[in-house]
């Protein structure tokens, strides 16, 4: 029933607009997660997101947007991770060139998504499985919930509190221009270890 520890339940009472809702990058409905970030980015006055990769596919096509918050001056967080060394120095360094977003590495194995945006007092908040890669922003079938949380509600309390965990972490380091560089040779060490 309507609100319930700061959050907007399914129920009928709900507005449509902050009824909880499943973003599946639906190619018949037009709607993909890459849209839903856009108009949140859009909107939002801070915002923090938390992914296991990013690839250079993810960003390109949120460039105008990450462009358009540094321009409004939101400031944001970006906590990603060396799982898999999926992602490259060079996604790393063009993450640097936005001075109004802090990005910080968690050197282990986290494979968590989520993505959380705050406008006036409400957050949007969406998480699921979708990384900041092309394919995961737009055409595979991912699941990601996308829900509305007022002031302090449960979920994003929890949401912040882990968030804060792993930002805070003794594995996290922040990103630096000379940490690229280490996690370059790393990479190319662990590949020609792997080819043996």
């Amino acid at each position: 029933s309507g609100l319930r520890a700061g959050f907007i339940d399914s129920s009928s009472s709900a507005p449509e607009g902050y009824k909880p809702r499943l973003i599946a990058n639906d190619k018949y409905s037009g709607i993909d997660l890459l849209s839903v970030l856009k108009e949140q980015m859009s909107s939002c006055d801070r915002f923090d997101i938390c992914v296991a990769f990013v690839a250079e596919s993810g960003l390109q096509p949120l460039i105008e947007a990450l462009l358009e918050l540094r321009d409004r001056g939101v400031k944001g967080r970006l906590l990603t991770s060396t799982y898999l060394n999926f992602n490259t120095p060079h996604v790393f360094r063009k993450l640097m060139e936005f001075d109004n977003i802090e990005v910080r590495i968690y050197q282990g194995n986290l494979h968590a998504k989520g993505y959380v945006f705050d406008r006036d007092g409400a957050s949007t908040v969406i998480v699921g499985s979708s990384n900041l890669t092309q394919m995961a922003l737009t055409c595979n079938r991912e699941w990601n919930v996308l829900f509305r949380s007022y002031g302090n509600g449960e979920m994003l309390r929890a949401i912040r509190t882990e968030f804060n965990a792993l930002w805070g972490d003794p594995h996290t380091v922040e990103l630096s221009y000379g940490w690229t560089i280490e996690y370059d040779g790393y990479r190319s060490q662990s590949s020609r270890n792997m080819r043996g």
